[in-house]
């Protein structure tokens, strides 16, 4: 199995990279920096807030069984991101990425990730599911939430001949994580 995984240091990727690494699958990373945690059989360094998915020519994508698509901006509060930027590499990234792989007759699989945050503000004692994340329209706080709101509409509502899962996960902390986030 081949993987490329879009994204080299954040919390997803770096679980992604691990993992692929202590199962032997073959894994190429395109992101910013050099994966700090483990190691990949390429590395290709890409600021993708500044590059689409077809400036990557020297990319086959489709050797790849699986596309991993972990790269975001304006997770952490503190982060100092333009609304272009985040809406940039959360929702535009992807969806061209997407449209590259289906016009190209891509027939691995992609994954993508989104958040139960964009339940937004919710004070009612009921159980969601993801149709009900899909249609909320409660409000969200800030420009990540609302780009990872629209990734996810995009992805119940794409058209594509290869299998795209579109995960939308809770708060997720990790090894690396911040002791700072924690609650003791």
């Amino acid at each position: 199995m081949r993987i490329l995984l879009f994204g080299s240091n954040g919390l997803i990727a770096t679980a992604a990279g691990i993992f692929c690494c202590r199962e032997g699958i073959e894994l190429d990373v395109v992101g910013r920096s050099y994966p700090a945690f483990y190691g990949c059989r390429q590395y290709i360094n890409a600021d993708l807030k500044d590059v689409c998915p077809g400036d990557l020519e020297n990319i086959d994508f489709n050797q790849y069984d699986v596309i991993i698509y972990a790269a975001a901006a304006g997770v952490q509060a503190n982060d100092c991101q333009s609304a272009s930027c985040i809406y940039g590499l959360n929702v535009v990234f992807p969806v061209e990425l997407i449209n590259l792989l289906a016009h190209n007759s891509f027939r691995g699989a992609v994954v993508t990730f989104g958040s139960y945050f964009e339940i937004g503000e919710n004070f009612d004692d009921n159980e969601w599911d993801e149709k009900a994340v899909l249609s909320s329209v409660n409000r969200v706080p800030n420009d990540y939430w609302v780009s990872k709101r629209m990734l996810t509409r995009f992805a119940a509502s794409c058209n594509v001949d290869f299998k795209y899962y579109h995960l939308i996960l809770p708060t997720v902390y990790a090894e690396h994580e911040s002791s700072q986030r924690l609650i003791p």
